[in-house]
């Protein structure tokens, strides 16, 4: 933290240019931070009303799968949901769910 300051305070001092595109990535990052954060809340929703409307268990790839989305932010998605208590894990042993 301190050597960003460091190098912000040098840019800011030394060169107007310099501090105008740090200006612009920091906005960047900020906007970047937010969309993200959006399509999370988005992924989320989604999820979970993919769950409330089947009838089984429902596997992360299955899930991906029927929303049209890659597997990955949807086991973030499903570990978000499950931190928050809205889902829990199901174990099952050939086919049956205990």
């Amino acid at each position: 933290m301190t050597f960003a300051v460091v190098v912000v305070y040098d840019a800011l001092r030394y060169s107007s240019v310099a501090s105008g595109e740090l200006l612009i990535t920091g906005l960047a990052v900020i906007n970047l931070r937010l969309v993200s954060s959006l399509w999370d809340e988005i992924t989320d929703a989604d999820v979970l009303h993919r769950l409330r409307l089947a009838e089984n268990p429902c596997s992360d790839r299955n899930l991906a799968r029927h929303l049209g989305r890659r597997p990955g932010p949807v086991d973030l998605s499903l570990l978000r949901l499950f931190r928050a208590g809205l889902v829990a894990p199901v174990d099952s042993v050939n086919g049956m769910v205990r």
